[in-house]
């Protein structure tokens, strides 16, 4: 019983890592799209910029329920 609660432990700290890392990921990802979304003409750049927003967004939800779930698992 106590190898598999380490075991539950352990891959629910890796969750949080791997959410981590692709909320950043995500982040940066809008960002660098928002910024190539400015230099483009017409709807596409519009196009660009509301799918950057669409990642940048999902960053910060991603970094904000990794956040919620390490302060209850606590």
């Amino acid at each position: 019983m106590c190898k598999q609660t380490f075991s539950f432990q352990h891959q629910l700290s890796h969750l949080f890592k791997e959410m981590k890392v692709v909320g950043i990921l995500l982040i940066i990802l809008g960002v660098i799209g928002i910024a190539i979304g400015l230099m483009m003409f017409g709807d596409i750049g519009v196009a660009c910029i509301v799918g950057a927003l669409a990642a940048l967004l999902s960053g910060f939800g991603f970094l904000s329920v990794n956040n919620k779930l390490n302060s209850s698992e606590s």
